[in-house]
């Protein structure tokens, strides 16, 4: 439903959500009220939502079109020559290259080696798990170490 409220009014070659104009999303957001209700009590939970949806939808579709070079039936001819343009720039290819170094690299203090779930999510099952509060920079290591995990000594 999401991404139905965004194909009409995808008239420039935007790479994200972001990029797309501000009264152009207003616009997008008002076309979604139009086929969905919801009661006031949830209106900004909604909004919300619609935008975390709205940037995923734009960024799978137009990841899908770019790597099968097909042009999806919802985008007009114009735009998509625009996109095949913009594709094929070496600032562009330099830029996804830069992406994919940073995405394969293994160093850095940043670096997130617990999977899908979050930073968060780790602290709440190991509080559960551990029973009492857990030490933040603890699970920062369980987390970025796997090996130090597994070699902690746990008594449920």
């Amino acid at each position: 439903m999401v991404i139905e409220a965004i194909k009409p009014f995808f008239s420039e070659p935007w790479n994200s959500w972001l990029e797309i104009s501000y009264e152009i999303r207003i616009v997008m957001w008002k076309q979604f009220m139009t086929k969905c209700s919801w009661s006031d009590c949830h209106a900004n939970e909604v909004d919300h939502i619609f935008q975390l949806k709205a940037a995923l939808r734009v960024k799978e579709h137009l990841y899908k079109a770019r790597n099968k070079l097909v042009k999806p039936s919802w985008l007009n001819d114009e735009v998509w020559s625009k996109f095949l343009i913009l594709w094929d720039t070496p600032e562009y290819k330099a830029k996804r290259e830069r992406g994919k170094a940073n995405r394969a690299s293994e160093m850095g203090g940043s670096l997130h080696t617990g999977g899908s779930m979050s930073f968060a999510t780790h602290q709440r099952r190991l509080i559960l798990f551990l029973s009492n509060p857990f030490i933040h920079f603890l699970l920062y290591f369980i987390t970025a170490e796997k090996y130090l995990f597994m070699s902690l000594p746990f008594n449920p």
